[in-house]
């Protein structure tokens, strides 16, 4: 925290029988008298698509769908483009589907409606994820379907719709009911952040400064309570959820505990799935060069892949602009790490979770 000038930082470490060790510090407003603790809440981002990709799989076990179900066998009532009728469900779970990205709201006069538009267009969640899927797949492809992976929320959002037809319910009542009462994760808030005009003692998210460097004198600016930032209602699956360091703990020890067989949602084949590398995609490519990142990144259902001397690791991070969520999943240690900031900078998670690894020295 005081290298990094962060306002709360958390983090649990994680075996597949016990959580070993949790902890958050810190304050829920930069510079003011607010302190964390176990009730906090910070916000998943889009650690949530990790969560609709199990949604997916449990679905797919129950034999509703398959992950070679097509957009248009998924969604028969949907107006699509014939390019759309063919892409599966694969396709949209690794990016691969074509669908408008929606990384930023400034990529273009589509962008600007998904982020303001869409909402307007019905009451209701399941309406806002039709009218999602309206306009979307009416509009041209981004890419052309199965050449290549481009980070898509508004994919994300639209396994939204297929899961409520699936199901048969919306997809709110389905992840609660099959998700995150059975795992015990009592905290969890969807949509919004966390603190509000009717919530204030929640923690805030922060802006990080132009300069993230350690010692840079420039320091985090903290989200009003009625910040006019919010996120579309149509991209919670994408990753609109909000919980407590133990809510994320737990989710992070089920994909572990899942990995070695011993899931309470998924059997150990639909993991080990879930968790293998389905695409491999340029990191400048995939994510249209807004991050800055470089190389080639391997991708999972709603995961990250990594392979190194700990042996195969899954990982999945989040951050909204405002906060920053992480988790890492190493079976071959029978091991996982979760941690939460509330403020968008990633390094020093990615630095803490390398050192209780001992990947890295302090």
């Amino acid at each position: 925290m005081e290298e990094y000038d962060l306002p709360a930082l958390g983090a649990a470490l994680i075996r597949s029988n016990a959580i070993q060790l949790e902890s958050v510090r810190g304050t829920g407003l930069y510079g003011a008298d607010l302190p964390v603790g176990s009730a906090s809440r910070f916000h998943f981002g889009s650690i949530g698509k990790s969560i609709t990709a199990v949604c997916i799989g449990i679905l797919v076990e129950e034999g509703r769908l398959s992950w070679d179900t097509t957009l248009s066998e998924a969604l028969p009532d949907v107006r699509m483009l014939p390019v759309y009728r063919n892409v599966t469900i694969d396709q949209v779970l690794t990016s691969r589907a074509g669908i408008l990205p929606f990384q930023s709201d400034d990529e273009g006069d589509w962008a600007g409606y998904l982020n303001t538009g869409i909402d307007g267009q019905s009451a209701d969640p399941l309406g806002r994820r039709r009218a999602l899927a309206d306009y979307s797949l009416n509009h041209d492809p981004y890419v052309e379907p199965g050449t290549r992976a481009v980070y898509s929320n508004a994919g994300w959002g639209l396994l939204g719709l297929v899961i409520d037809e699936a199901a048969g319910e919306p997809y709110e009542s389905f992840v609660t009911r099959r998700v995150f009462v059975p795992l015990g994760m009592t905290g969890v808030q969807l949509r919004g952040w966390p603190a509000a005009a009717d919530r204030p003692e929640q923690p805030r998210g922060h802006y990080p400064p132009e300069d993230k460097k350690p010692g840079s004198g420039q320091h985090p600016r903290s989200q009003e309570l009625d910040d006019e930032y919010q996120m579309p209602s149509w991209l919670l699956p994408a990753g609109d959820f909000s919980g407590t360091l133990h809510d994320l703990a737990l989710w992070a020890q089920e994909n572990l505990r899942g990995l070695r067989g011993k899931g309470r949602l998924l059997g150990k084949d639909t993991y080990r799935l879930i968790h293998s590398v389905r695409a491999r995609e340029r990191l400048d490519q995939m994510y249209l060069s807004h991050t800055g990142e470089k190389g080639v990144g391997q991708f999972g259902y709603g995961f990250g892949i990594q392979n190194n001397l700990l042996g195969t690791i899954s990982y999945a991070a989040g951050s909204g602009g405002t906060f920053y969520a992480l988790i890492v999943v190493l079976p071959s240690l029978d091991a996982a790490f979760a941690g939460v900031t509330n403020v968008a900078i990633g390094e020093p998670l990615d630095k803490l979770v390398k050192m209780a690894a001992g990947l890295k020295r302090r």
